[in-house]
């Protein structure tokens, strides 16, 4: 801090406090006690008490601006990461740690615990409890879907849940059942080493033709399914308050998102501005215009070319995006039906490859994976 800086901010400060009462330093010090035989001159001790008095401004300024700064940055974060958000997150967010994280618990489904809402959970070795559920929630996104949520349990609190769904015999080995349990859901647990899967079906959901490689559910294992459905449609309420490390709903921050070419819902296409494909190729991480160019847009399956990028590269994507295309600055059209969902983007394309195209984000889990927020 400069010696502007520090008289400007002393008199600021001085403007706030109160009028001060006359005082004499030697005075109070003799009232006090400490005075002694042979005390230093009154001129030196004005001279002390002045540097003393400075000294005192200065430390208070700084004391007062840290707590400002501090409150600032404490708001911020609370009003960011304590909710679900859609997209890239606020600049300054603190990335969900670490980075990366063993699976060991997931579960992806129609959740009858849940009134057959979709509900997708993913359970870390380091405690992470990170959870996605359809429709409104305390702290969700939107009134649609509850964004990436975030709660930490102890080590022990993972032990307990892996052994609880253990426990209900399910997991000695991969199964699809046909269950009129929900009209569909897997769940995966670590058994060992391995991730074991068991995938349930209700025929009259799904159709014939996507459950014939299903079994009949027994009576004992339509139980098993009821019972780890509802574990996992709601762990808060049927944990103990010693298997959580950190109870509280935050919203989950990646630290990477994948970037992808996809086919487009119609009804995202309605009104979206034309731009020469060639053009958007540009503008995009050169692992996946490579990609692009070498399989066509849509890819060799239906969830297209990706490319995984960190924020920061996220961010400057869709921002050259924006750019490229000036009317949609502070508007949502173009974004149509996936706006609840995640960030996409819908062209008509001209040029070497015409057609519809959209470029749509994802976040990236701990595990390297990411899914398709508005399918389900």
């Amino acid at each position: 801090m400069s010696t502007y800086d520090d008289t400007l901010l002393a008199a600021r400060f001085a403007t706030l406090a109160p009028e001060p009462l006359p005082a004499d330093w030697g005075d109070v010090l003799d009232r006090a006690g400490t005075t002694r035989r042979g005390r230093r001159p009154a001129t030196r001790t004005r001279e002390l008490d002045d540097q003393r008095r400075r000294r005192l401004v200065a430390l208070g300024v700084a004391v007062l601006l840290v707590a400002l700064g501090t409150a600032t940055a404490y708001g911020i974060r609370a009003f960011f990461l304590d909710r679900g958000f859609v997209g890239l997150p606020p600049v300054g967010a603190t990335p969900s740690a670490p980075e990366r994280g063993r699976l060991v618990i997931a579960f992806n489904g129609r959740s009858a615990a849940l009134e057959s809402r979709l509900n997708q959970v993913w359970i870390y070795a380091d405690g992470r409890m990170i959870w996605r559920r359809e429709g409104a929630v305390a702290a969700g996104a939107n009134e649609v879907t509850s964004g990436f949520l975030e709660q930490r349990l102890t080590p022990a609190g993972v032990e307990r849940l892996v052994s609880e769904l253990l426990a209900t015999g399910l997991f000695d080995r991969d199964r699809r059942l046909l269950s009129a349990h929900s009209a569909w859901g897997e769940v995966w647990a670590r058994r060992d080493s391995a991730l074991v899967r068991v995938g349930w079906a209700d025929v009259r959901s799904v159709g014939q033709a996507r459950t014939r490689d299903h079994t009949a559910a027994t009576r004992e294992q339509e139980g098993a399914l009821e019972r780890v459905d509802a574990l996992l449609a709601d762990p808060a309420s049927r944990l103990p308050a010693s298997a959580w490390a950190d109870r509280r709903i935050k919203a989950y921050v990646a630290s990477r998102y994948a970037i992808c070419s996809g086919q487009t819902n119609p009804r995202l296409g309605r009104g979206a501005p034309t731009i020469d494909s060639s053009r958007i190729l540009e503008l995009l991480p050169p692992s996946l215009a490579h990609q692009i160019h070498a399989t066509g847009w849509m890819g060799r399956n239906w969830n297209g070319a990706c490319s995984v990028v960190t924020t920061e590269e996220a961010r400057a994507v869709t921002g050259a995006l924006e750019g490229a295309v000036p009317e949609w600055r502070g508007r949502r059209e173009g974004r149509g039906a996936e706006s609840p969902y995640r960030v996409a983007y819908s062209f008509e394309a001209i040029g070497r490859q015409p057609g519809r195209i959209t470029i749509y984000l994802e976040p990236a889990l701990p595990h390297g994976e990411w899914i398709c927020t508005p399918c389900g």
